[in-house]
């Protein structure tokens, strides 16, 4: 039987900004541009898992059929509708 090891969060950090598990850090007084910069690696951030998420949802759909759903409602921090959303969003892509 294959275990899940738990990593701890890591850190995103660029320039002032430092994205953790629990929010956001800021060292410093950033400049408007280094504060657009975080922003859009945010938004990039932001897209990117919503497609890991779009596999993720589609790989267990087809690898474990009723399982998967079992499994899914388990799954903390995300809500149907937004695996939902997630996936038309990867399917559109």
């Amino acid at each position: 039987m294959n275990t899940l090891a738990v990593m701890p969060a890591a850190d995103l950090t660029v320039g002032c900004f430092k994205a953790t598990a629990t929010g956001l850090e800021i060292e410093g007084t950033p400049t408007l541009e280094s504060w657009r910069h975080f922003g859009r690696q945010l938004g990039q951030l932001h897209d990117a898992i919503q497609l890991c998420i779009g596999d993720w949802i589609l790989f267990g759909e087809h690898a474990y059929g009723e399982m998967y759903a079992d499994a899914r409602r388990h799954w903390s921090g995300i809500l149907d509708s937004d695996q939902v959303r997630f996936r038309r969003s990867y399917l559109q892509s």
